[in-house]
């Protein structure tokens, strides 16, 4: 089966895994950390992938369009922000209205937040919205979507059923994130890191997480609040070595090695 991972279109460098996503005046735009990361658990699990990053490479929406025709996938999961939401819902609109045999799932912070707000009124094209953390609620959701008897089992989502809104219980977080695939393999192989850049280190750089989750309560971060929680997991430091290996042998573009912040690494 074939899923396509979507950032749609909306503004050009339009960097929506900021904490606070924006275009901002620097060009920083970050990779799309949590569909890369999905996707390196549906691509472990034997799925047909295509990422298509609309703001990272400047895509109209005509062309984006173009692209998930021509791929034809199943699923299709789009990205959602706060800002952005109006133009997603649209462009997931155009999606199902020119392949209606495809399956939508929404992800990301906003719809994590107001699922209630979304699903509703969008459900003649919102098939899914899957919350929080969702790695492992993709990868289920593929594998049962086409029994919609046993979309009662897959922990995580929501979905309308008779005009009401069906939200199936919270998935656990992921505790051993060790067992996730090397995000930095899914840049590899599906992304081009030219397209990224952080204002604050040099370029080009490799993004990655060395935990996720945070006791803290800021109000103002959508991660702890909206996506990974409270509880605060971390990879082994083998983990990060073996990634940084990787790192170094397949990205010889990549001059400076590590820069760490904590409680998140980036590798440039």
């Amino acid at each position: 089966m074939k899923i396509l991972l979507l950032n749609p279109p909306f503004m050009d460098k339009y960097s929506k895994s900021s904490r606070s996503p924006a275009v901002t005046k620097s060009g920083t735009i970050y990779f799309p950390l949590w569909l890369s990361y999905a996707a390196g658990v549906l691509d472990k699990a034997g799925y047909e992938l295509k990422i298509i990053d609309a703001p990272a490479k400047c895509l109209s929406k005509e062309d984006t369009l173009k692209q998930i025709k021509d791929f034809r996938p199943a699923l299709v999961v789009i990205d959602t922000s706060t800002p952005s939401i109006n133009s997603d819902l649209a462009f997931t609109k155009s999606i199902k209205e020119s392949l209606p045999a495809i399956k939508t799932c929404l992800v990301g912070t906003h719809v994590s937040a107001c699922v209630e707000e979304i699903l509703p009124q969008n459900s003649s094209y919102v098939d899914f919205a899957a919350r929080h953390e969702y790695d492992y609620t993709l990868r289920e959701l593929a594998d049962k979507m086409s029994d919609s008897g046993k979309l009662k089992e897959v922990k995580g989502i929501s979905y309308v059923e008779n005009g009401a809104v069906i939200n199936n219980p919270d998935r656990e977080y992921i505790h051993n994130l060790d067992e996730l695939p090397f995000v930095s393999e899914v840049y590899k192989k599906y992304l081009d890191i030219k397209d990224y850049f952080y204002a604050h280190v040099s370029y080009p750089t490799v993004s990655i997480f060395s935990s996720r989750g945070c006791p803290s309560k800021c109000f103002y971060c959508m991660y702890s609040q909206v996506m990974f929680g409270k509880s605060y997991r971390k990879r082994s430091a083998k983990s990060l070595y073996d990634e940084c290996a990787y790192i170094t042998k397949n990205f010889p573009e990549v001059k400076e090695r590590v820069y760490v912040t904590i409680p998140d690494m980036m590798i440039r």
